[in-house]
Formats: structure tokens, C-alpha cells, sequence
């Protein structure tokens, strides 16, 4: 589970072990043994994979794969990296970014 609470949006985001699921699978209803059932499952994994959903589990909450949280959180500290360079080179004059300054006017 997550570390601390997270949040993207103002959306809190859940992680959940359970996601993602398997894309196809044969029902438990369906009548065969628990091997056969096994075994068609397994290559219905092979063969089809499995889907990474988002579920909104409530107004400000969301439910996600460990995967889908570790993309975002590389993502938002990759954000913030960049900024952070940005903020830099415009303070230091340096880098592509050059402070402009401020115009005067006649007042």
C-alpha cells in the first residue's frame, strides 16, 4: 500500500493489489473441474493479458494498480524536477531561460 496519502488533482489515489485484472476468465458457474478451469484460465491469460482499470471508488477517490500509481508518481516527480530547473535557470540566468525583465514605464 501507499507510504503516505497521495493525491493528484485534488483526487486521493488507492492502491490496490487487485488491479489489474485478468481480461478474460471462464466463470466459476461454468460446470468443469477446478484444473480444466485452471489451465484454460492460465492461457486465456497467456493469450489475452490483462486490462489495468481505473475504478472512482467514491467522489474524491480513486482506486488504481500499484503500476498505474508508480507511473504517476514518476510522472509528478519528473513535473516537479523540471520546474524546479526552470525556477533555477530563470534565477541564475543560465540555460535556455534568461530572465526578460521589467518593462518601465514613463510614470
Amino acid at each position: 500500500m501507499l507510504d503516505q496519502p497521495m493525491t493528484f488533482y485534488g483526487l486521493r489515489l488507492v492502491e490496490s493489489p487487485m488491479l489489474p485484472f485478468q481480461r478474460l476468465k471462464i466463470s466459476s458457474n461454468c460446470p468443469m473441474t477446478e484444473t480444466y478451469r485452471s489451465e484454460i484460465n492460465k492461457w486465456l491469460l497467456d493469450m489475452f493479458g490483462t486490462v489495468d482499470t481505473i475504478v472512482m471508488e467514491q467522489e474524491n477517490m480513486i482506486v488504481m494498480s500499484p503500476e498505474a500509481i508508480r507511473k504517476i508518481r514518476s510522472h509528478v516527480k519528473l513535473q516537479t524536477e523540471l520546474r524546479d530547473q526552470l525556477v533555477h535557470d530563470v534565477i541564475n540566468g543560465t540555460g535556455a531561460c534568461k530572465p526578460i525583465g521589467f518593462f518601465k514605464t514613463g510614470r
